[in-house]
């Protein structure tokens, strides 16, 4: 599947919008793949990969993060 998506040999973040338990450990078992929630994801670990993929769940959770952000910093 990487082959086919040409993100081999790349560093790769995997952000889900829960625990899930079965894709963070077949995750640890792709070299340069590390799979966390999107909750506990730093600037840090989504600016220092080549590939981010983010679960539907995940982009709602960061979207609601970054919008009461916003609402906290607009008052």
């Amino acid at each position: 599947m990487m082959d086919a998506l040409k993100l081999s040999g790349k560093k790769i973040l995997l952000l889900t919008g829960k625990t899930e338990t079965n894709v963070y450990k077949s995750g640890r078992n792709i070299s340069k793949v590390s799979v966390m929630e999107a909750s506990k994801a730093s600037t840090y670990d989504i600016l220092n990969n080549q590939i981010l993929v983010l679960q539907q769940t995940a982009v709602m959770l960061l979207q609601k993060t970054f919008s009461e952000k916003e609402e906290k910093a607009v008052n």
